[in-house]
């Protein structure tokens, strides 16, 4: 009986190879299904979602390599296959990738049989999410409700301001201003084309 492996909730960045032990008409089914029934099957997997699924012959990446393919089409860091690079690059047959979003983000135990064989599992090389403090409320006046010395919240980079007493109207993110200069943009360019052509037709 294989060991089982626990797939916690919210998994992000996992990479997972399994070697897949079929006849080739066996491995182009495999390849084709569009419910992944067979890698679900074998995993014992509750969920699976297809699309972060990959079956393909390790013949297909020879000409890079398998760890070379693992590190520029999964993300997984030179330095984390270092280890690995000769076992990896002598495998031969078909080979499954199954990443961390074939799962969906739900917790569950998965325990790989024949015809899947495990391999490794490594890490994608994610960059960590930035968050930034948000204004001193001492700034722009106390937080309605909040303490006196109170922890204030966090804000993704990327995350809309909160409005300001006494604005105009809601703040804007980066990208509807970005929206906004290409809209101003285009209707100066065709203003300038029509002015062009009234000159045009009167010269």
């Amino acid at each position: 009986m294989s060991d089982t492996m626990q797939i916690p909730t919210g998994e992000r960045g996992v990479v997972r190879l399994f070697a897949l032990d079929l006849p080739p008409d066996a491995v182009a089914k495999a390849a084709a299904e569009e419910d992944a029934a067979t890698v679900r099957g074998a995993l014992g997997a509750e969920t699976l979602d297809p699309a972060y699924v990959e079956v393909f012959d390790a013949r297909d990446v020879a000409e890079i390599g398998l760890a070379a393919y693992l590190v520029q089409g999964a993300g997984i860091p030179e330095a984390a296959l270092a280890e690995d690079r000769g076992r990896l690059d002598a495998l031969t047959g078909p080979l499954v990738v199954v990443t961390s979003g074939a799962f969906g983000g739900h917790a569950q135990t998965i325990a790989p049989r024949a015809p899947l064989r495990w391999i490794g599992t490594w890490a994608e090389d994610l960059p960590p999410v930035h968050f930034e403090a948000l204004p001193d409320a001492s700034a722009h006046g106390a937080v309605h409700g909040a303490a006196p010395g109170a922890v204030q919240p966090v804000q993704l980079t990327d995350a809309a301001p909160p409005e300001e007493e006494g604005a105009a109207g809601p703040a804007t993110t980066p990208a509807q201003r970005r929206l906004a200069f290409a809209i101003v943009a285009a209707i100066a360019v065709v203003g300038i084309a029509l002015a062009l052509l009234v000159m045009s037709l009167h010269g």
